[in-house]
Formats: C-alpha cells, sequence, structure tokens
C-alpha cells in the first residue's frame, strides 16, 4: 500500500469538516510534508560516502529545516491572525487579559 501525501492533503477538508482550513488542517498538512521531509533526509543521509560529504548533508539538511520552519510558522501565524479577527476579537489583547 502506497502513501500519497497529495491525497492525504486533498482529503483534509472532508476529515475536518467543521474546520476547513484552519490552524488544525494547517498543522495536519505540515505533519505530512514534515515526515515526508524527514525520510528524504535520512536517504540524504545513509548514502554519504565521506566526511565532507556528510558534513554537507548535515549543513543543507539544518538550512533547509530552519528554512521550513520559518515558513511554517508565518502561514500559522496568518491563519490564526485570520481565526481571531473572523471572531471579531482583538488578537493583541486577547492572550494578556
Amino acid at each position: 500500500m502506497t502513501l500519497e501525501l497529495t491525497d492525504l492533503r486533498g482529503n483534509l477538508k472532508s476529515a475536518f469538516p467543521s474546520t476547513g482550513p484552519d490552524y488544525t488542517t494547517k498543522l495536519v498538512e505540515f505533519t505530512f510534508i514534515n515526515i515526508g521531509s524527514a525520510f528524504e533526509h535520512a536517504r540524504k543521509f545513509w548514502s554519504v560516502k565521506s566526511p565532507s560529504e556528510l558534513v554537507e548533508v548535515l549543513t543543507n539538511n539544518a538550512r533547509e529545516q530552519f528554512e521550513t520552519l520559518s515558513e511554517q510558522i508565518e502561514e500559522l501565524a496568518a491563519v490564526s491572525q485570520r481565526a481571531w479577527a473572523g471572531r471579531g476579537e482583538n488578537t493583541d489583547s486577547a492572550f494578556w487579559d
């Protein structure tokens, strides 16, 4: 049985019908993306043939993970802001009152 990430992501709305494209849906989507990325990085790691290649693979992995995490945080923040704005509440003081 083959796991198709695009099929799973495409069916998120049916899996979470009441939430639509919100924070939970994004978290699930990012989970699938990050699992696929982890397997790809493991494949690259196990194909290393020299110490210099190992350093290159590890450096590239760290850079890619940082970039991906930064993008995912920005997307989650935007989704969160839209959700709070949709509720008609002040997002600046919602957590501090």
